[in-house]
């Protein structure tokens, strides 16, 4: 004798059935619509399938400095040129840096007038000071005289 199979059964083996049709037909015939990428195995060579990403490094690297910073006037190498040690790869504008030399010669040389009328005060004190000492031998000037022109 044959069950009877309830028909809440067939519908929900139905429904189920038509879902799944409706995904699979979804994912294969309309894959490049949705922007999904299918491929299918297959037996071959991968080198032209390879996509690689990163950073390019020299072979040799070298760090370059200077001593000075400044703003770059002539640059005499360019890029992926082989260098050697000691070679000129830049100039720098060397105007600020003579400027400031310029400035401070001017210092310099205000410096040295300003030791040589210091020195020339000196004697001038030191001239006064013998003028005093034998004017006070001879009581011409008075003893807080003589003290001022020692400690002046």
């Amino acid at each position: 004798m044959l069950k009877r199979i309830p028909v809440s059964l067939i519908a929900l083996i139905l429904v189920i059935g038509l879902v799944a049709w409706g995904v699979y037909y979804w994912l294969i015939s309309g894959s490049d619509e949705k922007g999904w990428l299918i491929q299918y195995a297959e037996i071959g060579s991968i080198q032209n399938h390879v996509a690689s990403t990163g950073t390019l490094e020299p072979k040799n690297y070298v760090d370059v400095g200077a001593q000075v910073s400044g703003q770059v006037k002539v640059i005499h190498v360019e890029e992926g040129d082989v260098v050697e040690k000691g070679q000129l790869l830049a100039e720098i504008d060397a105007s600020v840096f003579e400027t400031k030399v310029a400035n401070a010669e001017a210092s310099l040389e205000n410096k040295r007038a300003g030791l040589q009328q210091q020195l020339a005060e000196l004697e001038l004190e030191e001239l006064r000071l013998r003028r005093n000492e034998g004017l006070f031998t001879h009581q011409a000037i008075s003893e807080d005289t003589l003290v001022q022109s020692r400690t002046g």
